[in-house]
């Protein structure tokens, strides 16, 4: 067998079915849900969404099932169960993934994710299985426009560390990361996992392994002469160049005068320590200190990141809306609201893919209603001064109730119709007071987004 590219200095890994078992995970569940609820036969559907996004899963399952097939209900209770299982780092490893690291460390290698997952989430669940010392690294979805299979994501994994495009290798086990990775200009090696290499992948790969272990195999001795540079995990005692995701600087008398507007660099914080004051499955409360582009240090500044979550306006078929009313905790109040709910992404899935099961889950599970009408309204930070996660806003028209409410246990929710006057009157008073469904209800008044989004 042919050892790796001599000019290698850098190694890109894909995060699901290359360093977590997380497709056969998902495979699992849907198992379950096969025996519990009687449909069969579901190898065959399943193997067809292998590498393909949720959107394109859906609709295999009711090609193959048939319009009928309640599929955002079994899909809904195979995501709750899945996490419910893995997360706080439960997620199984890919066998020799530690070994594999261990000795691409030794050896000086820069190392950097490229996953479609947002970037948070990627860092979340790395760190939960103590993998976070060995990447250099984590590129997500969320940082580049286009996903696989376009080359974007290893691009700019490799420009994060330094490395050029034909002096890295990519480690992956779907097709489109495959064929990110050869149209990268980068040396693919394919370690299979759900899927088995065909004839493209066998003309893409620089080379096709049947495990980590494998790849272990081919590295050349560790000794002083290494081709990774010295820097940060890397050797060296350089400081890792860090991304400011902080808020931006504010206006003082350090301003440009009119006619010399600062660049962005000129305006971005840099972020040189943090300490994570809570963390958990549900919140990453952390407790930093910034550099200022002129050298000042201003400490602490805190943030967070929760989950992503979806918004629906949602109307029945007389244009009525759909609102849901439960108490508040922030202002200790029962506030009136659209139905809403944190996003639980998959493996391979963007952003709006997951926002958009999300939003199907929520307004299914807290009115019992479906809507085959829908529109991606907008996604924006939900509050990019202390948090860095982001709300996905959606229409959904012509909703149809087809079920009761399907709540969690800590979910104590009323269902109201209201027509388009009565919340215009409730906004006038302030007593609609959610701010990013006032957002999102604006939108959908105004037509915003693109139809057909199912």
């Amino acid at each position: 067998m042919a050892g790796l590219p001599e000019r290698t200095e850098a190694f890109i890994f894909d995060l699901d079915g290359v360093i977590f078992d997380s497709e056969r995970a998902v495979y699992e569940e849907w198992k379950l849900l096969a025996k519990k609820y009687g449909f069969e036969n579901l190898d065959e559907p399943y193997v067809q969404c292998i590498g393909v996004n949720a959107k394109t899963s859906r609709q295999i399952f009711l090609d193959y099932y048939g319009p009928d097939f309640p599929y955002d209900v079994y899909e809904a209770e195979r995501s709750a169960s899945y996490h419910a299982k893995y997360d706080h780092g439960r997620l199984p490893l890919k066998s020799g993934v530690r070994e594999l690291l261990q000795a691409l460390r030794k050896r000086g290698y820069r190392l950097a994710i490229a996953s479609s997952t947002r970037t948070a989430v990627v860092q979340e669940e790395i760190r939960a299985a103590g993998l976070l010392d060995f990447f250099d690294r984590i590129v997500g979805g969320d940082q580049v426009s286009r996903s696989k299979p376009e080359p974007d994501i290893f691009l700019a994994a490799a420009g994060s560390i330094g490395a050029k495009p034909e002096a890295c290798c990519v480690i992956e086990d779907s097709y489109n990361g495959i064929r990110a990775a050869h149209r990268a200009g980068m040396f693919p090696i394919m370690i299979p996992d759900m899927l088995p290499p065909d004839e493209e992948m066998r003309s893409l790969a620089g080379m096709i392994l049947e495990s980590l272990a494998d790849l272990h195999a081919l590295l050349p001795p560790a000794g002083p002469e290494h081709p990774g540079k010295p820097g940060p995990g890397n050797g060296g005692t350089e400081e890792p160049e860090r991304k400011a995701d902080g808020p931006e600087a504010r206006e003082t008398d350090r301003t440009a005068p009119e006619g010399m507007e600062k660049t962005e660099p000129e305006l971005r914080w840099e972020e040189i320590s943090t300490e994570h004051v809570v963390q958990d499955r549900w919140i990453d409360f952390r407790k930093s200190a910034y550099r200022f582009p002129d050298g000042r240090i201003f400490e602490p500044y805190y943030s967070f990141t929760r989950r992503d979550f979806a918004v629906v306006v949602a109307t029945d078929e007389t244009g009525r809306y759909l609102c849901v009313r439960q108490f508040r905790q922030g202002i200790r109040k029962v506030t009136t609201e659209f139905p809403a709910g944190a996003i639980e992404k998959d493996d391979g899935e963007n952003l709006e893919e997951a926002a958009l099961r999300a939003a199907r889950r929520e307004l299914l599970e807290e009115t019992g209603c479906v809507s085959d009408q829908w529109r991606h309204l907008l996604t924006i930070p939900a509050s990019a001064t202390i948090s860095d996660n982001y709300a996905c806003l959606f229409a959904a028209e012509g909703c149809r109730k087809v079920a009761e409410q399907n709540l969690d246990e800590m979910e104590l929710i009323e269902v109201r119709r209201h027509t388009d006057a009565e919340l215009k009157a409730m906004m006038d008073k302030g007593s609609f007071e959610q701010s990013v469904h006032v957002l999102a209800w604006l939108l959908a008044r105004q037509g915003a987004g693109a139809p057909g989004m199912l």
